[in-house]
């Protein structure tokens, strides 16, 4: 049997290929899933892996949820440490940082679930993150103050790091209920 140069290139470029084709679909699919596509992209291509998996994704949205959070925090005690806004700005930062250390509560329980295979809850824990960055969005937005727009900018990170998580957690789901 003869097999021509071109067919053994032809596979040797399917198989060096493949791989990152299905990566990119799978980030894609995920991405689409997100609040914010533009953001999604770049977090989860950021560990340049060969062959990712929910699992693998999940880990990487909860690193870039993390990173969010403790910038948010850090954001919050620097402008509390600076005490030159009036006290309903105080207030309302004091709230935010509150929320947002229940954030990093949360996310410890989304690693759980993670790790579990505990889908339902990995949308659950993503939708409380969400619903906790915009009750602060609320308390803040219609507030004046130097800091305002990195509030803002940090409340748009987390959001799309927590959408990411919850787009993640549905597609556990729906994966679930077709391999049933």
């Amino acid at each position: 049997m003869f097999v021509s140069i071109k067919t053994v290139v032809f596979f040797a470029l399917i198989q060096i290929f493949l791989p990152s084709l299905i990566h990119a679909d799978l980030i894609d699919d995920v991405c689409k899933k997100s609040s914010s596509y533009d953001r999604c992209v770049p977090v989860l291509r950021t560990q340049g892996n060969t062959n990712p998996d929910l699992t693998k994704l999940g880990q990487i949205a909860l690193s870039a949820t993390s990173g969010a959070t403790r910038d948010a925090i850090s954001l919050f005690n620097t402008i509390l440490n600076k005490k030159k806004d009036g006290q309903q700005v105080i207030d309302a930062i004091v709230d935010c940082k509150g929320y947002y250390i229940a954030i990093s509560n949360i996310i410890d329980h989304y690693k759980g679930s993670l790790k579990a295979k505990d889908y339902a809850n990995m949308v659950k824990y993503a939708t409380m993150i969400r619903s906790h960055v915009q009750s602060c969005s609320a308390i803040t937005e219609h507030l004046f103050y130097d800091d305002y727009r990195n509030v803002m900018g940090a409340s748009t990170n987390e959001d799309d790091s927590a959408s990411i998580l919850q787009a993640i957690g549905s597609m556990f789901q729906n994966s679930k209920k077709t391999n049933s």
